[in-house]
């Protein structure tokens, strides 16, 4: 046998080696199925088309998209008593926050995340859970054939708006978030919130509709039932994707960022490909289709570049970012129960 011969055996049989690696893994993530707890409305779609489905096609696996409310989605999981409903979380951080005082959730080993090196500096945490994966800010979406544009949050009490507004529930990330804007309106804030409540009482004569989710939110307007409402940036975007008459406004005094996480369940059997899954969904093509329409969700990824329509409504830069109001989420989370009990006593159409 010549030289020749011998190395393309050689060559022919280490390839064949490294095939056979290749298929058992691809064989072994075959075999799982991961559960991930999405986000509601459009942002599910979205999680599918730039994340699972990619991630489905690299390893073999099977995903699972739950689309819950954040609140209930913690509710399951400190309910499973160690058989957790999801595997991987996406997440806001207020509840992301509970999950974590409950000992609900696994530490995230960032090490092992190679796109996690790729979030803005200002966006990384380090508290040895998982990383920002996505950014929506609460503005204030209007119809411009039905209302003028609002400039202050404070003007959603005026006359002029009186029928025409719909809120979300103080359960709802969305909601909560409102009801502190409220009470700093009125020279209180989260260690404050009464006066937040006694703005909210007095708007709730202007409101025909607080829906259970931002998604039944976006429907409301979709039917022109009702035409101004606190509202995330992301929602309004797609609807105006859509022709929907509908715009947004970040009001003078600041509108307010909420981050999303990616977390892995404490107790999921799929831990390895939670983080894998993480990965893709930090990656530039996932954070690139997630940040542009239809889905407009503010990537983290500092490579993502927005043209200037969508770079308008969506945080894509370091100085955008900073600019948001941030809320305190462990103060919140501290009287969280405690609000929602006398919302449900107290906010009623």
């Amino acid at each position: 046998m010549t030289q020749l011969d011998r190395r393309s055996l050689f060559k022919s049989a280490a390839g064949g080696a490294a095939l056979t690696m290749l298929d058992v893994r691809g064989m072994a993530w075959a075999q799982q199925r991961l559960v991930v707890k999405t986000f509601t409305g459009q942002w599910n779609v979205g999680a599918r088309e730039t994340a699972a489905t990619p991630f489905e096609r690299s390893t073999g696996a099977s995903v699972t998209l739950v689309a819950v409310n954040s609140v209930e989605a913690i509710a399951k999981l400190k309910a499973s008593a160690g058989s957790p409903p999801y595997d991987v979380l996406l997440v806001d951080e207020g509840p992301r926050a509970q999950a974590i005082a409950q000992g609900l959730l696994s530490p995230v080993p960032l090490d092992r995340i190679p796109n996690a090196r790729n979030i803005y500096p200002q966006l990384r945490v380090d508290d040895g859970y998982g990383p920002r994966q996505s950014c929506s800010v609460m503005g204030i979406a209007y119809d411009p054939k039905r209302v003028e544009r609002p400039q202050s949050w404070a003007d959603l009490w005026a006359p002029k708006y009186k029928g025409k507004i719909a809120l979300n529930p103080g359960s709802a990330t969305l909601g909560i978030s409102f009801m502190v804007v409220a009470a700093k309106l009125n020279g209180g804030g989260e260690r404050d919130i009464g006066s937040g409540f006694d703005a909210i009482k007095r708007l709730v004569p202007s409101v025909v509709s607080i829906p259970n989710t931002p998604a039944v939110l976006a429907t409301l307007f979709e039917r022109g039932e009702v035409s101004i409402a606190p509202l995330w940036n992301t929602n309004t975007l797609a609807l105006k994707a859509k022709g929907v008459s509908i715009d947004w406004v970040a009001p003078k005094e600041g509108a307010v960022g909420s981050y999303g996480h990616a977390e892995i369940a404490k107790g999921t059997a799929v831990a390895d490909l939670a983080v894998k899954f993480i990965d893709q969904v930090l990656s530039l093509d996932s954070q690139s289709g997630m940040a542009n329409s239809p889905y407009f969700s503010g990537p983290v990824h500092k490579d993502v570049r927005l043209p200037p329509e969508t770079a308008a409504y969506v945080p894509s830069t370091e100085e955008a970012v900073a600019a948001l109001q941030r809320l305190d989420w462990k103060t919140i989370n501290e009287n969280r129960e405690a609000w929602l009990e006398r919302w449900d006593r107290e906010i009623r159409l």
